[in-house]
């Protein structure tokens, strides 16, 4: 049980969390809303997904999300189909 204290302070209760078992991770439960070949940074598929950057960054390492490197600026970033494929394959 988290203490009131704590959990209003460190959790934003206004969105639809869901906890998946097979990986214990939190995340929406409601699938992002996104253009399927627009691209976004890191901050914009975090916030779609409901997800710590960290949990981005271990996803993007364990091969779970395949982000591509924009080569003028060097960022990773993330095309809506595969954040969508990504949220979908959390509820499998």
């Amino acid at each position: 049980m988290i203490p009131d204290f704590f959990a209003e302070k460190f959790f934003d209760f206004s969105k639809k969390i869901h906890i998946c078992k097979n990986y214990k991770i939190m995340i929406n439960s409601v699938p992002p809303q996104v253009v399927e070949k627009a691209m976004y940074t890191a901050t914009q598929a975090c916030q779609l997904l409901g997800i710590h950057r960290n949990s981005l960054r271990n996803y993007v390492q364990r091969a779970l999300i395949s982000p591509k490197r924009d080569h003028l600026s060097g960022r990773f970033l993330y095309e809506g189909r595969e954040l969508r494929r990504f949220w979908f394959s959390r509820f499998q």
